[in-house]
């Protein structure tokens, strides 16, 4: 079972291409190229930093979404069919590891907002 190229592309859009990497590198995993897996993990932080470092004056929403752009169609158009496109596969369920991933960062903002609220009075 892997996760599906539609569940990678459409959360690496929605919420983070690091998240479809750490789907992908799942994925990976699951077929036996567990080595490159993490690759694809420290290359979605990469591109986001890449990004910030090619715009640095712009808007963060707009990096953002640049960022989730390029990197989602990097997993969705190339990557997915270059690794798994020739295998048959059932699709595991991706909202495990996507609530998962929104727990962390709320509770990571949730420490921003705290810290900023509490220790600067």
């Amino acid at each position: 079972m892997l996760y599906s190229k539609k569940a990678i592309g459409i959360l690496s859009l929605l919420l983070s291409p690091f998240l479809g990497a750490i789907l992908f590198a799942a994925n990976l995993r699951d077929i036996g190229k567990r080595p490159i897996g993490p690759l694809f993990v420290i290359g979605s932080l990469f591109l986001g930093g890449l990004i910030n470092r090619i715009f640095p004056d712009v808007n963060p929403v707009f990096l953002f979404l640049l960022n989730n752009i390029v990197g989602s169609a990097l997993l969705y158009f190339y990557f997915f069919d270059k690794f798994f496109g020739e295998y048959e596969y059932d699709k595991k369920n991706f909202w495990p590891p996507t609530l998962i991933f929104i727990s962390v960062i709320a509770m990571v903002v949730l420490a921003i907002y705290f810290k900023n609220t509490f220790l600067n009075h």
